[in-house]
């Protein structure tokens, strides 16, 4: 794969862990609200056991039996209510933990997917390097050979440094670019650890 098909590769991934973070994200809000309408839901509930026990109690000191008092249409809505939202909220905690697992597996994919492509644009860069720094050997060792010939010989020695020197800068650059390509290998692991 070329230095520019890599480069297009791992700008893509990094476009979709972030896409992936951001739905993360959208998810909390979702886990907040399901969470709450469990909480008042469960709250709906402890009043209806309040006030059943408030009602038991207020039979049991009249030590006499009666017909019952007529069912409140407004409070057993209530209770269904309560229950309606408990298990509303339940299932959406479940939905968002489905979701957030889903979007956690596709995020360690793609970041494992990203070292790799990074791993392999260092060792590019490495081979490049270490080409690089052959040919500026090769050079060198021409323009030592080339001093020692006539007029015509200093004039292709000259050339010979100036590629020489151009070869060398280049592989200074391309040993700093792996350097920097190692770096941010090893920032990228330690952030996906």
């Amino acid at each position: 794969m070329n230095p520019s098909a890599l480069d297009n590769a791992i700008s893509a991934l990094g476009n979709s862990i972030s896409i992936l973070e951001a739905s993360s994200e959208s998810l909390e809000f979702w886990l907040k609200v399901w969470t709450a309408l469990v909480a008042i839901g469960v709250a709906f509930e402890v009043i209806v056991i309040v006030k059943e026990y408030v009602e038991a109690r207020h039979a049991w000191r009249r030590s006499t039996i009666r017909t019952p008092e007529k069912p409140s249409v407004w409070f057993f809505l209530f209770e269904l209510l309560g229950i309606i939202l408990v298990t509303a909220g339940v299932a959406g905690e479940l939905w968002v933990s489905v979701s957030s697992g889903r979007i956690n597996s596709d995020l360690r994919t793609k970041n494992k997917e990203l070292v790799g492509l990074v791993n392999q644009k260092a060792g590019i860069a490495t081979t490049r390097a270490a080409d690089a720094g052959m040919s500026a050997d090769k050079a060198a060792k021409a323009a030592a050979d080339a001093q020692g010939s006539a007029k015509k010989a200093n004039e292709e020695a000259g050339s010979a440094e100036t590629r020489a020197s151009e070869v060398e800068k280049e592989a200074v650059q391309l040993k700093k670019d792996a350097e920097d390509e190692m770096l941010a290998r090893i920032k990228l692991e330690k952030e996906v650890a």
